[in-house]
């Protein structure tokens, strides 16, 4: 009995290999271009939408505080910016709304409540892991400077810190006082949303001008 050793099988099978892995290198490539790719487009787009909404808070400030808004399709815009911190100081444009496409580009202005800035207690809300991110570094009695859409930017220092189940506790806020009030979820690192909320008071100080609307 005789055996035929079949040697073109054997070549072939290591140059199916290494194409097959040729092709796996090039799929895995084009997948990570493709990821860098889409999270430069998602930075880029952040930051066109912070300079239109920049814009726009100019136009809203030199003219006479009538909204503008950042893009012709924008359901939201500037009503107010704050700073806040130091080295450097953060700043933020806060939008018209507290719903999900305006909490998307900046936090956003309760409806309801005052305009930052103005008289009566104003409620800001904004996510953790973005614009609110620096709340959970402020200390008591840091400062928070708010312009208003007109009129002088206003001194508020914050009074109090604390935790909330907005299952079960209302936001507190002194009646006939000017507060601002700013609320993000909580914890900061979690990665779903809970009941619990960061709140962030700050009482308008004695001897800064207050704005009325």
């Amino acid at each position: 009995m005789s055996f035929v050793l079949n040697t073109d099988s054997i070549t072939r099978e290591p140059r199916i290999a290494r194409h097959i892995m040729h092709v796996m290198s090039i799929v895995l490539l084009l997948a990570s271009l493709s990821q860098l790719l889409n999270g430069t487009w998602i930075h880029a787009k952040a930051r066109l939408a912070q300079l239109l909404i920049a814009e726009a808070w100019e136009s809203t400030r030199t003219g006479n505080g009538q909204p503008h808004k950042p893009w012709p399709w924008a359901d939201t815009w500037p009503v107010a910016h704050l700073r806040m911190g130091k080295q450097p100081p953060h700043d933020l444009y806060v939008l018209a709304g507290a719903q999900g496409n305006s909490l998307a580009f900046g936090p956003g202005h309760l409806r309801g409540s005052a305009e930052p800035g103005t008289v009566g207690v104003s409620i800001v809300g904004g996510h953790r892991d973005t614009h609110f991110s620096i709340l959970k570094d402020l200390p008591m009695g840091s400062l928070i400077t708010v312009t208003p859409r007109h009129g002088a930017p206003q001194q508020y220092r914050i009074t109090d810190k604390r935790v909330a189940d907005s299952l079960t506790e209302p936001l507190a806020a002194m009646p006939y006082a000017s507060q601002l009030i700013l609320v993000t979820c909580y914890p900061f690192n979690a990665i779903q949303r809970g009941p619990l909320r960061y709140v962030v008071t700050a009482e308008l100080l004695n001897d800064s001008p207050t704005t009325q609307l």
